[in-house]
């Protein structure tokens, strides 16, 4: 569930078709994406914003962006830079972009397992409450 670039948001994707297929309840689905820049030093306005980034990018390009999320949002975000400063401008191209590969791969999840399974697995994590009495 992962690939040179970004073995993290491999990871938030298998773990969102795991809970599923283990019938945990969770409201939505959740995926991540790795986005990158390659950014021309010399004219800050030409720069190009890559989507679900391979290493390479990752070792000659100036920002490593992470953002994970449901259909309706964010739910998490990291960024490596090695820009002095990254314009705002390629910040909303890199949220856009995200945002459209986090849904193509929601579609994929939602087509593999379109929600949790009915029946918990008996390896699904469980929450035990226990009260002290005052």
């Amino acid at each position: 569930m992962s690939e040179n670039g970004s073995s993290s948001m491999g990871s938030i994707c298998g773990s969102t078709l795991a809970m599923m297929n283990a019938g945990i309840p969770i409201k939505k689905p959740v995926a991540g994406i790795a986005i990158g820049l390659i950014l021309n030093e010399k004219d800050p306005d030409d720069f190009k914003v890559l989507t679900d980034i391979r290493d390479l990018e990752d070792f000659y390009g100036f920002m490593d962006f992470k953002v994970a999320g449901t259909s309706d949002g964010v739910t998490a975000v990291q960024m490596d830079g090695k820009a002095s400063s990254i314009k705002v401008a390629v910040l909303e191209q890199a949220f856009k972009q995200a945002k459209a590969g986090r849904d193509q791969i929601l579609e994929v999840i939602k087509k593999t397992i379109s929600k949790p399974n009915e029946d918990l697995s008996k390896y699904a994590p469980k929450v035990e409450i226990v009260k002290n009495p005052s």
